[in-house]
């Protein structure tokens, strides 16, 4: 199959003003291009050419075409390979149909000047027939029409015959952008190449000329055959004279010619237009009149590369960040190279300087920088950009022994703006927000949006009182900002987490993990504060161990290090119908193979979204594990007509049941393993179910409909209500354990068990009676008529590897 992109000259201008630019390399491309307008010697510019695309395309080879005078034609110029370092320069030879060359690739792309992509050569049925594609099967191919001013100039042929599809619509996008500036470079190269030619002509001509005006003194019998001699060699010069002047009038860049004392001689339209000077205003002046370039940061002038050239003898090229100064004060950055002219005999007679216009492409690059280093929303550094400042600000205080202050600054409240009147509230909330903070601040201070409504504010050389004072004022201006959009008016918040950075302090990662805590800690103690992070404070240790359990959950996903168990519920009085209820249990092996439990981790798990990855993790290992013995054990079922009377409970969290998508997830697993949804039930907690009562009720109802059966856990342990029961169309009701435990010698934990069975069976629900750890606790329920247990007593949690029906 291929993919084809059509190179025009607007394409290409669109891509450089944006098209798919975030998601390039952005500093590859201006330092390719940098590069290739640097080079003006043709031999050079092809070799760094040829490189430059095979490395920034992952390309094993390369081929650079020129077309030929009959523009029907094609001649390798030069081919690249990712395993040398220079280029080979090609004799000067038409591919015409040479099997060592795709011919019909090539001239595909000449005739359709649209770049080609072929994930597989040897697949395409426009090409099959290629000789060279039979040859040598080729993979991967790109071709790419290089394009100067809508004339197809060049075509450049790169190859990956180690793999399929190996070039990206990235890859596309980054070459057409560099294909852009090697167009430019190429005609400079041309031209400068034809320059020095004519140049090298003229002088030889003058010298001939010489030596026929010395010949014609001496030789005066013979004078009229040597005048037609002269006249010849005159209207010769003439001619080269002429092609020269052509050229220079037609060239894309701006040239300005000097002598050996640095006057000009000759300034071309581009010149003239740039310079605002005209050929006969400017002839015979000293250069640094009409050229006058300053450094675009300091205003400083800048050493004139022709006269550096001509004093040095060699090519020079001009600064960064250079700009022209026009006679009528207008500005261009520009980029040029200067160059000696030298005589047939060595001698340098003058120089030449090319130069042309880079406003446009250095906005650009100033814009593009800009944005990779700041916040669009708010105009601050963005998070990337923080972080390297507060290395610096990390490493100045310990070579420096500088005491500075980060501070983590969270909006409280600001949820409420955003779900009440939408994100464009939020935004311009944020803007103000952050207008307020740069006025609390130093121009020695660093802030940033480094979060949603997360900011961090360095203050440079600032102890901890200092940095009290400062956070306490940002915290009351927040507190007294008033908020209005469309008629509503909000007040918020800011918790506001300070750590210190001194000699002692560690990585940047470290010092940003104190701060949330810290911040996490002033939300937690009531919002709307500033908490100094102190190393005892069990608080902070607790929040910073939640934040490592992230990473370590994360990995444990990834390396399936988490495990099930299982603990056997059991009826409390025999029933005549068989049933195994089972409820599985995580667990985890962590980086040393050791059992982890999970309220170890449960806790960093929901405060950091990640439980709905774990919920998906349990349901696919369980479905995919009980599905298969499931269906080994269909026939066997249906030989004795027994149904699977097998009951596995599924704890599920809040984080799942407020997932839209969840339920399409679990169609798709009972679709994929074949489980029968009535072996499944879901276990939630009261909390979560009365937390958004609503929700659940909807969520429950629709997965009831398929067949799955619900629990409701740990009831009685939170806002209990019996009226929100009522609204929850569940199958089972789990007795919290910490009245189980207690139900021997609290008569109020006794009564408030024998209150939810009898409640739950008036409802027509199962109980479920949790931590029955002794026979005393198993007879006692057994009194109550609870319907079934669960508990140490019972059956220990056991590892789940594979459980029958």
């Amino acid at each position: 199959m291929s993919r084809e992109q059509t190179l025009t000259s607007e394409n290409t201008l669109n891509s450089r003003t944006g098209f798919g630019l975030a998601a390039l390399d952005l500093a590859t491309v201006i330092k390719v291009s940098q590069a290739l307008s640097d080079e003006i010697i043709q031999t050079k510019l092809l070799d760094k050419l040829m490189n430059s695309m095979i490395e920034n395309a992952g390309a094993r080879t390369g081929i650079l075409l020129l077309q030929h005078e009959s523009q029907s034609q094609w001649v390798p110029v030069v081919e690249g390979f990712v395993d040398k370092d220079n280029a080979i320069l090609l004799p000067d030879k038409l591919i015409e149909k040479s099997p060592i060359y795709p011919v019909a690739l090539i001239n595909y792309v000449a005739r359709t000047q649209s770049t080609l992509v072929l994930d597989d050569a040897t697949e395409e049925q426009l090409f099959i027939d290629d000789t060279y594609i039979q040859n040598n099967r080729p993979k991967s191919v790109l071709c790419l029409p290089i394009i100067y001013q809508t004339q197809l100039k060049d075509i450049l042929y790169l190859e990956n015959n180690l793999a399929k599809g190996a070039f990206t619509q990235n890859h596309v996008k980054l070459l057409s952008l560099l294909a852009s500036q090697a167009a430019i470079s190429l005609e400079n190269a041309e031209l400068y190449q034809e320059l020095q030619t004519y140049s090298q002509k003229l002088e030889s001509n003058n010298a001939q000329l010489n030596q026929t005006n010395l010949s014609l003194a001496a030789e005066i019998s013979d004078r009229q055959r040597r005048e037609i001699e002269r006249e010849q060699a005159q209207e010769a010069l003439f001619q080269e004279k002429e092609l020269a002047q052509v050229t220079l009038q037609s060239i894309g860049d701006a040239v300005i010619t000097t002598d050996s004392q640095g006057l000009v001689r000759y300034l071309n339209p581009i010149a003239q237009q740039m310079t605002g000077w005209s050929q006969l205003e400017a002839q015979g002046l000293p250069l640094s009149e009409v050229f006058q370039i300053v450094n675009e940061t300091t205003r400083e002038p800048v050493v004139n590369p022709l006269e550096k050239a001509i004093r040095e003898g060699h090519r020079i090229g001009l600064a960064n960040h250079t700009i022209l100064i026009a006679r009528n004060g207008d500005e261009f950055a520009i980029d040029d190279s200067a160059a000696p002219i030298r005589a047939s005999n060595g001698e340098i007679i003058g120089a030449v300087m090319v130069f042309h216009d880079v406003s446009r492409t250095r906005t650009l690059s100033r814009q593009l920088s800009w944005q990779a280093s700041h916040d669009s929303l708010t105009g601050l550094l963005n998070r990337r950009e923080f972080e390297r400042h507060l290395e610096q600000t990390i490493n100045d205080a310990k070579v420096h022994n500088q005491q500075h202050a980060l501070c983590y600054l969270d909006l409280d409240q600001f949820k409420i703006v955003n779900d009440t009147c939408g994100h464009i509230a939020g935004d311009e909330l944020l803007r103000q927000v952050t207008a307020l903070f740069q006025s609390q601040v130093r121009k020695t201070d660093t802030l940033a949006r480094i979060g949603g409504d997360e900011f961090g504010l360095l203050l440079n050389q600032c102890s901890l009182q200092q940095a009290q004072r400062v956070s306490n004022a940002i915290r009351q201006k927040v507190q007294e900002l008033r908020f209005i959009w469309q008629e509503k008016l909000f007040t918020i918040g800011i918790s506001i987490g300070l750590v210190i950075i001194d000699m002692q302090s560690k990585s940047v990662a470290h010092v940003l993990s104190l701060a949330d805590a810290a911040c996490y800690a002033a939300k937690n103690r009531g919002r709307n504060r500033v908490q100094v992070y102190q190393v005892d404070d069990v608080e902070l240790l607790r929040h910073k161990g939640e934040m490592e359990w992230v990473t370590r959950i994360t990995q444990a996903l990834e390396e399936n290090r988490f495990c099930l168990y299982y603990q056997t519920i059991i009826p409390v009085l025999p029933t005549q119908i068989e049933e195994q209820h089972y409820e599985v249990l995580l667990r985890l092996h962590d980086e040393t193979g050791a059992l982890v439990l999970p309220m170890a981790f449960i806790p960093a798990a929901e405060r950091y979204n990640l439980m709905h990855l774990i919920d998906r993790w349990v349901i696919r290992t369980l479905f995919a594990t009980q599905g298969q013995y499931y269906r080994d054990s269909w026939n066997d079922y249906q030989s004795r007509n027994q149904p699977c009377n097998s009951i596995y409970a599924i704890n599920l969290s809040g984080a799942s049941i407020n997932d839209d998508q969840f339920i399409e997830f679990l169609d798709e697993q009972f679709a994929l393993h074949q489980i029968p949804p009535q072996m499944i039930c879901f276990e939630i907690t009261e909390t979560v179910a009365i937390s958004n009562l609503a929700k659940a009720s909807l969520f429950i109802s629709e997965l009831r409909s398929l067949g799955c059966r619900f629990a409701l856990d740990d009831f009685g342990s939170g806002m209990s209500s019996f009226t929100y029961l009522k609204n929850l169309p569940v199958d089972f009701l789990k007795i919290d354990g910490s009245f189980i435990r207690q139900i021997l010698d609290s008569s109020i934990d006794l009564a408030m068990v024998e209150a939810i069975n009898n409640v739950g069976h008036i409802m027509g629900l199962k109980t479920i009676a949790e931590f029955v750890e002794n026979d005393a606790i198993l007879e006692k329920i057994k009194g109550l008529g609870v319907d079934y247990a669960q508990g140490y007593s019972i059956a220990k949690p056991c590892s789940l590897l594979w459980l029958s029906c």
